[in-house]
């Protein structure tokens, strides 16, 4: 995946295109309503950013492009609990978010300091008692304008 790309999918999201090297069988018990809550999501962030000027990406969008990418799972997972995932290297993520950003000081201190904005605005949360392991809590669809 190269850095801050959402070019998965074409334009018509209901075709809903499985990214390059994405496979959900790795997933083991991965729910299949939830695998196409995932494609439909991602395309309608992919068309968001296409269609409405929105601007840059935001890093909630960012987690969610890595966390489709296979690629990425050495450094950031689904933990298997519905929306939770973990970055069992935050390092890496905090690198890639800082190379999408033009920031190339970006840290996990900074970046977590993203993701807590995220926390009152229930986007996404923390989950308590686990290092590096955050929740989406949004309901990402209507988020976007699309439910």
């Amino acid at each position: 995946m190269e850095v801050c790309q959402s070019g998965y999918y074409t334009e018509d999201f209901r075709t809903q295109e499985v990214p390059a090297g994405f496979d959900f069988a790795s997933y083991g018990e991965f729910n299949y309503t939830l695998q196409r809550q995932l494609l439909t999501l991602t395309s309608l962030i992919y068309l968001q950013t296409l269609h409405s000027g929105s601007g840059p990406i935001q890093l909630w969008q960012f987690l969610l492009e890595l966390l489709l990418d296979s690629a990425c799972r050495t450094f950031i997972s689904w933990t298997g609990d519905g929306w939770e995932f973990k970055m069992s290297d935050p390092t890496e993520v905090a690198k890639r978010w800082g190379q999408c950003k033009n920031k190339p000081k970006m840290n996990y201190e900074k970046l977590s300091r993203g993701l807590r904005y995220y926390y009152h605005k229930n986007i996404i949360h923390k989950t308590a008692g686990k290092r590096y392991v955050y929740r989406f809590v949004c309901d990402m669809q209507g988020m976007l304008g699309k439910g």
